[in-house]
């Protein structure tokens, strides 16, 4: 989950770290996800401002994930975070702060 696991406590860590057989139910359950609810069609039937934040070495939800999300999505902001893993908040969060107060307005 983290890039850089120096940014979190050894508990954090242990709470988010997948075993094999729970990283190919995660990987199974984000392309349902994927398929049903967040399908090119429903996408672009949104109409709220979004803004999309992912870290670029996000190996739960793959970065590519993200820019197609962006593309399917009209007018939604995207932010991807260097050297980041899946937790963008926690690992950089300074940048997401700055990020989030930006497409809020602040």
């Amino acid at each position: 989950f983290y890039v850089d696991p120096f940014c979190v406590d050894e508990s954090t860590v242990a709470a988010h770290t997948l075993n094999p057989e729970q990283a190919t139910i995660a990987e199974k359950q984000m392309a349902a996800l994927i398929k049903s609810t967040l399908n090119p069609k429903r996408l672009r039937e949104i109409q709220t401002p979004v803004g999309i934040i992912w870290g670029d070495s996000d190996k739960l939800s793959l970065v590519s994930q993200a820019w197609a999300l962006h593309r399917r999505i009209e007018g939604s902001q995207i932010e991807v975070f260097q050297r980041c893993g899946h937790c963008p908040a926690i690992e950089k969060p300074g940048d997401f702060v700055k990020t989030v107060g930006k497409f809020l307005g602040y």
